[in-house]
């Protein structure tokens, strides 16, 4: 995570791509899964913001099903 509030459990990843695409790498996904981790057993409120990029459309689907809010930004 890039940025933690360990009292209120929340976190933010940023991820800004020049290609434009974030894909569901294995790199990707162990980081979506260490987060996952958090929200499953500590209830964490987490979110991705994507800066001048998005994710693939895995990469959203297996966001969506972790429970971490996406947001763009340009």
């Amino acid at each position: 995570m890039d940025i933690a509030d360990v009292n209120l459990k929340k976190g933010v990843e940023v991820k800004s791509y020049e290609t434009g695409k974030v894909y569901a790498t294995q790199v990707i996904k162990g980081e979506l899964n260490a987060d996952k981790y958090l929200i499953d057993n500590d209830f964490w409120q987490i979110e991705w913001i994507f800066k001048g990029c998005e994710p693939s459309k895995p990469l959203k689907e297996l966001l969506e099903e972790a429970q971490i809010s996406i947001k763009l930004i340009n």
